[in-house]
């Protein structure tokens, strides 16, 4: 850079992607600060069985999609509860840039679809 001469432009463009990146982490962290420190909140299941809270999906049950629930939260917890009043699943609230949460182990998620081709060598070889 040369004093008294234009910005480098690589050091603004740094600097720009650094201010997007501490906005996007705090967007979370505002979204959830908004909902305050309990409360509650109607929502409906989508079809793919998660419920949205504060820019994150929680995975609900998909047998129960387009049902109506109630979405309660603490400080420490979030859960779900029936219109019957029974508790469907709860899970602590993650970590604010999480943007999904489930039960289930990523690792141990079944293989949907066709499986993968395993190389055989040929016979004619």
């Amino acid at each position: 850079m040369i004093p008294g001469g234009p910005p480098d432009p690589s050091a603004a463009a740094a600097q720009q992607a650094l201010d997007d990146y501490e906005v996007l982490a705090d967007k979370g962290r505002r979204s959830r600060s908004r909902l305050g420190e309990h409360g509650q909140r109607a929502k409906t299941i989508a079809s793919n069985g998660t419920v949205t809270i504060a820019n994150t999906s929680f995975l609900v049950s998909k047998k129960r999609a387009g049902q109506q629930v109630t979405a309660c939260w603490n400080t420490t917890a979030i859960w779900f509860v029936d219109t019957d009043g029974e508790v469907i699943t709860s899970y602590p609230w993650p970590d604010p840039a999480t943007r999904y949460v489930s039960h289930h182990d990523p690792s141990t998620r079944s293989n949907r679809g066709r499986p993968r081709k395993r190389p055989q060598v040929s016979p004619m070889s």
